[in-house]
């Protein structure tokens, strides 16, 4: 029986243009355990949840986030007329729905993403997580009980040791990278183990097996399926 909880990647960034309020909501309607999102800040202080540093690729829009104002962002069409949300639009929509994984790409916003998890309430229905170790150490400083992860896309030689020192609760390992031997470790030294991100059916049933805690995927409904067709134990 597979028992691994279901990430639905930027939303269902497969359906829907990624990280806006349609792709989480295709999510909720398929039923997945953690949304993840990425964030930014925007030149006027407010954290919104964009994947790149960039507008270029997913707007019709140019320039850094960092130096946009929301007010721009928000004139920018993220894709068939959805808005760049904000963090707390985003967690207006998913509270009571679905977890959330906020993912920080910009350091610096750290205490920012903080408070907002401890405003709305959701320190046990959200997990920070950052390719910056320093980063998701800097959230533990802030709030130890807010669980973090590391996120890998190359494998260390010691990725245990980075993630014991960033005092990350989960590792996130990229499909390439990851096998049940890593896996297997991870959990001997006490990290739950999300696998990103992987649309291939068949891919699917592999890495299953190997028994993550957590796998991602572009197309949600897709590890939904496999869940729901494992007999009952």
């Amino acid at each position: 029986m597979y028992g691994f909880m279901i990430v639905g990647h930027r939303g269902a960034a497969g359906y829907e243009p990624e990280n806006t309020l349609l792709s989480f909501q295709k999510a909720i309607e398929i039923g997945v355990d953690w949304i993840e999102m990425d964030v930014h800040r925007s030149s006027d202080g407010h954290i919104v949840v964009i994947h790149d540093d960039t507008v270029d690729r997913t707007t019709r829009g140019h320039g850094k986030v960092s130096e946009m104002t929301l007010a721009e962002l928000k004139n920018l069409d993220a894709g068939k007329g959805q808005k760049i949300p904000t963090l707390q639009e985003s967690i207006d929509f998913t509270k009571g729905r679905a977890r959330v994984i906020v993912e920080i790409k910009q350091e610096g916003t750290e205490a920012d993403v903080v408070d907002a998890i401890e405003r709305n309430d959701i320190i046990y229905a959200a997990m920070v997580a950052s390719f910056s170790t320093r980063s998701i150490r800097r959230v533990k400083e802030i709030n130890p009980e807010i669980m973090t992860a590391a996120i890998f896309s190359r494998l260390p030689i010691d990725f245990k040791g980075l993630a014991r020192d960033a005092r990350a609760d989960s590792v996130f390992m990229r499909k390439d990278i990851v096998s049940q031997a890593i896996i297997e470790e991870a959990h001997k030294n006490g990290f739950t183990v999300n696998v990103w991100n992987e649309d291939n059916p068949e891919d699917i049933r592999k890495y299953a097996a190997m028994g993550p805690d957590m796998m991602s995927s572009n197309f949600p409904d897709r590890l939904k399926q496999l869940v729901q067709s494992a007999p009952a134990a």
